[in-house]
């Protein structure tokens, strides 16, 4: 289930209120912080994203990667994809750093099979 809130126009008020709502880091009363957010913010404009939460699209990120990498020795142009629609999941999450770390991970996985292929011709 899933709670949509929508603003007609922009206010001051809106704005603090979305900014309290999907701030990682709040300070209590008390001093101490909390380390976890309420909401995600959505595109309302791009449908496609509007499917899944920012927290959706990094655990289908993770889930891609955990996949590629077990499809890694048995077949390397799945795990190449795999790791694709990980990096797609990332970047629709906004998770530059998981999504720059899958990037490596397929130009590595990329790079080792080239060289595979060539020493199996060569």
């Amino acid at each position: 289930d899933r709670l949509f809130f929508a603003e007609t126009s922009s206010s001051i008020s809106g704005d603090a209120f979305v900014r309290w709502m999907t701030t990682n880091t709040l300070k209590r009363p008390d001093g101490s912080f909390r380390e976890r957010a309420i909401a995600t913010s959505n595109n309302i404009t791009d449908i496609e994203n509007m499917t899944m939460t920012q927290d959706e699209w990094l655990a289908s990120g993770i889930s891609n990667a955990e996949a590629a990498e077990a499809e890694e020795n048995v077949d390397g142009a799945t795990a190449e994809s795999l790791l694709e629609k990980a990096i797609y999941c990332f970047e629709q999450a906004k998770h530059g750093e998981f999504a720059r770390k899958a990037k490596v991970h397929l130009e590595s996985l990329q790079f080792r099979r080239k060289i595979l292929k060539e020493k199996r011709s060569g």
